[in-house]
């Protein structure tokens, strides 16, 4: 004969089975797994844009006043071997900063080169005569 599930006339004369608490866990489970894909996902990317950047050996930057201060050194020691230097935009913005970076970039052993940005807004014969 089967033993019937005896009910205790005490709470404390029996010990309670617990009931596992399976959303709890589920939901610490399910937070488990989206924090490991996302750190998983974070890696792969990163070993991704390593063997992209392994594809060119030679790198560069483009610096322009928006960038604020450039050191310089810091970017040869990066792996740098070039720079461009914004000087103007259209034929009304010229680049504040371009005198003191081509200054500074000149100790740096960095590769230089200068840039405008054309703009449609006026000819290229004025473009070239406003900013020489």
């Amino acid at each position: 004969m089967a033993r019937k599930n005896i009910k205790p006339i005490y709470s404390n004369t029996y010990k309670h089975k617990r009931k596992i608490n399976w959303k709890k866990w589920l939901w610490i489970l399910l937070i488990i797994v989206v924090i490991g894909s996302g750190i998983t996902g974070w890696h792969l990317w990163h070993v991704h844009q390593a063997q992209t950047l392994r594809q060119y050996p030679i790198r560069g930057i483009s610096v322009s006043q928006q960038d604020g201060f450039v050191d310089f050194e810091g970017v040869k020691k990066a792996g740098m071997s070039f720079a461009y230097l914004r000087t103007t935009s259209g034929t009304t913005y010229f680049d504040d900063n371009f005198s003191a970076n081509y200054d500074r970039i000149q100790g740096a052993d960095l590769k230089i080169g200068v840039y405008l940005m054309f703009s449609f807004s006026k000819s290229a014969k004025d473009k070239v005569l406003h900013n020489c």
